[in-house]
């Protein structure tokens, strides 16, 4: 309880400071999970680089050996694999989800297709 200088108690202070250490503590808990996803994205870009550097030495290997940079039937079954994992994974289960994990790896897939395209 805070008092005022008179002795009494100051309803309005302590009101004001209970918010302010409310707002703290929500701000931390905004910047806990900030970090967390600032984490995720690094994570994210790193795999991200990972699997390009791996499509280069398939483009390169496919260049050699005469074999086209596009295999449809590999892409389907990705694609499928990738729905897959968005539903195990228990969090894509609305089928907006499920189109936006498709078409961010088609957009991945059609990316490295043209990195391969690009190094014949």
């Amino acid at each position: 309880m805070i008092m005022n200088k008179n002795g009494f108690c100051n309803i309005e202070l302590e009101k004001e400071e209970s918010e302010s250490i409310h707002l703290n503590k929500v701000s931390n808990l905004l910047n806990e999970y900030r970090g967390q996803l600032d984490e995720i994205d690094q994570n994210i870009v790193k795999l991200l680089s990972d699997r390009y550097r791996t499509t280069d030495l398939v483009g390169q290997y496919k260049k050699v050996q005469k074999i086209e940079v596009l295999d449809s039937e590999r892409e389907m079954r990705l694609l499928e694999r990738v729905k897959a994992l968005s539903v195990e994974y228990g969090i894509l289960t609305e089928q907006e989800d499920l189109e936006f994990m498709v078409a961010l790896y088609e957009l991945i897939m059609s990316h490295s297709r043209q990195r391969q395209l690009n190094n014949r």
